[in-house]
């Protein structure tokens, strides 16, 4: 608004702009507990702090350790926890998760 010696004039109508995103940081806090039977594991974590952006989705993979590729749970969505199941008894399991926002994975 221009301001006079009368005073202050009109505001101009708004105008609203959201900021770009970008890939986000990792998530945070990666917890891994046991599941409802002797196969299967728990798999939470907190959302990235900054997210850069809206998460769109999360993508979670397991493999045995000393393992060459990872297996992805499908599908992919927007929740912090995820169950693995079928998992061989008495064998160690690497888990990692990634962030996606519209700019992509982090």
């Amino acid at each position: 608004a221009a301001m006079t010696v009368n005073g202050t004039g009109s505001f101009s109508n708004p105008v609203v702009e959201m900021s770009g995103q970008d890939i986000p940081s990792v998530p945070r806090l990666l917890m891994v507990t046991s599941g409802d039977d002797t196969t299967s594991v728990v798999v939470s974590w907190m959302s990235p702090d900054p997210p850069n952006g809206i998460i769109t989705d999360y993508l979670v993979q397991y493999r045995r350790t000393g393992a060459s590729s990872y297996t992805t749970l499908s599908p992919r969505n927007t929740e912090l926890t995820r169950t693995i199941t079928g998992l061989a008894l008495n064998v160690e399991y690497q888990v990692r998760v990634r962030a996606f926002t519209v700019e992509g994975a982090g």
